[in-house]
């Protein structure tokens, strides 16, 4: 490019554009008439076969060392055994699958997740005083149980005997730790 002459503007020229669309005003209402005839042939009516019910529940659970602090007990000095992350890998081990699914007849997946932890920032101390912050959990963990099976017959029991397994095991890590 010359240094002397200055780059030009890019611009619409209105007019080009109008005499176009004046020609070729077919084009538009023709385009939408093929692509609503391609929508309705690729429309798939959203059902499923064979179809599927799935259900699912959400559990927050209890905080097992709230009891602790009434009896003057520091709930952090207690730790579970096996800890709350690893109580999620226990629940989707096969042997724990199989304690809930032991009376259940038929064919579902069932499937176990757990929230992440959320923190909260408090503050301590009096105005004159240095403050002091803590990070503490804000709520406790909720554990999300998902079933599916092609009909509705046996989601709501195994996720029962799912719960009770993960109350269970909890009581029982409160107590080993």
């Amino acid at each position: 490019m010359n240094p002397l002459n200055a780059p030009r503007r890019i611009s619409f020229d209105l007019a080009t554009i109008a005499s176009v669309a004046r020609k070729r005003w077919w084009v538009v209402p023709i385009t939408m008439l093929v692509g609503a005839g391609l929508m309705f042939f690729q429309e798939s009516d959203l059902q499923t076969e064979p179809r599927y019910y799935t259900l699912t529940r959400t559990y927050e659970a209890l905080n097992e060392m709230a009891p602790l602090a009434l009896v003057d007990l520091n709930p952090a000095l207690f730790e579970p055994i096996p800890s709350e992350t690893s109580q999620l890998a226990v629940l989707r081990s096969q042997k724990y699958l199989d304690k809930a699914l032991t009376n259940i007849k038929g064919d579902l997946d069932i499937r176990v997740d757990k929230s992440e932890t959320r923190f909260a920032l408090t503050t301590e101390g009096d105005i004159s005083e240095a403050r002091r912050f803590s990070f503490s959990p804000a709520t406790n963990a909720s554990f999300t149980f998902t079933c599916t099976e092609q009909d509705e017959v046996n989601c709501a029991s195994a996720i029962e005997n799912y719960l009770q397994l993960l109350i269970t095991l909890r009581a029982e890590s409160i107590k080993t730790g």
